[in-house]
């Protein structure tokens, strides 16, 4: 349901009655993970570039012994326009253009979590459609755009790791000076591929959920009784991990917080019962972050009231 106008000066936006709200809740905090990852990786890499660390001489990057095998007493500074003299001079370019992909990768889908959760808000109860002009669009860029961001970092992070460590790090025979794929920032480099990694799992996680709720959503189990999506397997599988809670608990307590009776076969079946009827009897309470706004509102708002009666029952108290 979108956001709705509970009194003159008091509505749910920004909360709308839906889910989008908690999975633009998500993604932002997948967002901020990501940004304390990045920028620390973007300081270093500027700071790297000033200092010429990204300089490969010769096909060694610094991390080489050959790197310095040359006579420091030949030159003092060298750059990339320094071809000769025997110097082959190219510069590690991964490490800021994987940083300025993912900035802008971050900078979009906020972007694009903003516009959700604002379209999220639109319409009203009589004309629930309202926003699907807007939905569907974000939606479809999501899918089809914003996503090969994550594709693309994630293979092109993958492919920079090997290729560093082929060859022994690039060093072949001699020993590596320090490992690159060691340290502070390779550890929060490896957590961005991470995150990557998590979203990108999503979109075959919903298709085989898909697959799987299909599957066992055939005529053939409901007639069998075997519908693990019925009301009744669902009760019967809520009250075998409710008697599953109480008997850990009981154990964990020695016995001494109750429950050391139960068998857990059908002890809890009304409680079970109760408990789906009140959870809209299909196992899902529909509580979403308007609910709890407007309750928190309505909450402050009762005990203002109460405040201010007790305040005039305090004042005709000391009149008297």
């Amino acid at each position: 349901m979108p956001a709705l106008q509970i009194f003159k000066q008091l509505s749910t936006r920004p909360f709308a009655g839906d889910d989008l709200q908690i999975v633009c809740l998500v993604l932002a905090s997948y967002r901020l993970i990501q940004f304390l990852c990045l920028l620390p990786i973007i300081i270093d890499q500027v700071v790297s570039r000033m200092q010429g660390n990204d300089l490969i001489i010769n096909g060694f990057a610094n991390h080489c012994p050959q790197y310095f095998s040359n006579n420091a007493a030949d030159y003092l500074v060298i750059t990339v326009d320094d071809q000769g003299s025997g110097f082959e001079v190219t510069r590690n370019t991964f490490g800021l253009t994987f940083a300025g992909i993912a900035a802008l990768y971050m900078v979009i889908d906020v972007a694009w979590i903003l516009a959700v959760w604002s379209a999220a808000c639109m319409g009203t109860p009589t004309e629930p459609m309202g926003r699907d002009e807007y939905l569907r669009p974000l939606l479809i860029f999501k899918i089809f755009a914003v996503n090969i961001f994550p594709i693309l970092l994630l293979v092109f992070g993958v492919l920079q790791i090997a290729a560093t460590r082929k060859d022994n790090y690039g060093c072949f025979e001699e020993t590596p000076v320090y490992y690159p794929d060691k340290g502070a920032m390779y550890a929060l480099f490896s957590i961005l591929l991470v995150t990557y990694a998590l979203e990108l799992l999503i979109w075959p996680t919903i298709i085989t959920n898909k697959v799987i709720r299909y599957l066992r959503g055939g005529s053939r189990l409901k007639n069998l009784g075997l519908d693990r999506n019925s009301t009744h397997s669902k009760g019967k599988r809520l009250e075998s991990c409710l008697g599953g809670i109480l008997k850990c608990v009981s154990v964990l307590c020695c016995n001494k917080a109750g429950g050391h009776d139960l068998k857990n076969k059908g002890e809890l079946k009304d409680f079970a019962s109760n408990l789906m009827e009140f959870a809209n009897n299909d196992t899902k309470v529909d509580v979403t972050l308007s609910d709890m706004y407007v309750g928190l509102k309505m909450l402050a708002r009762v005990q203002g009231e109460r405040r201010v009666e007790a305040i005039r029952n305090l004042h005709k108290a000391s009149l008297n």
